[in-house]
């Protein structure tokens, strides 16, 4: 059980600060939440039949990358748009949603369906803690973006185009490359931290 404690105790920081950016509005994190899977469900069919199609490891990296981009962030910018979550805490909020969606759909399950998993220590479960927390601040600032494609739409062609790239770099780097998990790691935090100063200045002039 020392794996389930550490994942807690992990992860506890994420919860408490979306619960307490969201607590004036559970909707935007509700809406964050099931808005990451609704977004997966709709992109399940295409990415089965692709695969079936087309049994090239790399090609079903960039498509699953392309689609990813497609239905997530055209999923985002129709719930924003509904939602009106167009100031900054109302956008952290939506984002730290459907971040925090991915994880317990995603992340958790993995691992406590997993009787070795439950016996792992902090550093072997550090790298897919990381990652987790990465996406989050990836998600929060691709929600940014598509505050401001509300009104200027080629941000959301931004957004699909960000969205997708981060998925290549570590699908590529990963199952291609056969970079190690540290260095997949570091390459996919280093585009986020761009990502998130470009998504800053972009919410800048929104506001």
């Amino acid at each position: 059980m020392e794996g389930l404690v550490w994942l807690v105790l992990a992860f506890a920081p994420l919860f408490i600060l979306g619960f307490y950016v969201g607590r004036s509005s559970p909707r935007l994190l509700f809406f964050g939440g099931i808005g990451w899977i609704l977004a997966l469900i709709l992109r399940i069919i295409p990415l089965n039949l692709f695969q079936m199609l087309v049994p090239d490891l790399t090609a079903i990296i960039i498509y699953s990358a392309v689609m990813a981009g497609l239905f997530e962030e055209g999923m985002r910018f129709w719930l924003v748009k509904r939602t009106k979550a167009l100031d900054f805490k109302a956008g952290l909020t939506f984002g730290l949603g459907w971040g925090i969606a991915e994880a317990l759909v995603v992340f958790f399950p993995n691992v406590l369906l997993s009787p070795k998993a439950l016996n792992l220590g902090l550093f072997d479960l550090l790298p897919g803690i990381f990652e987790r927390y990465v996406a989050v601040l990836a998600h929060v600032a691709l929600t940014f973006i598509i505050i401001k494609a509300i009104s200027y739409r080629e941000y959301l062609f931004v957004a699909i185009v960000a969205h997708a790239v981060l998925d290549l770099i570590a699908g590529l780097t990963y199952y291609v490359m056969r970079l190690s998990v540290w260095q997949v790691e570091g390459l996919v935090a280093a585009y986020t931290l761009l990502l998130s100063i470009y998504a800053f200045y972009v919410i800048k002039k929104v506001y």
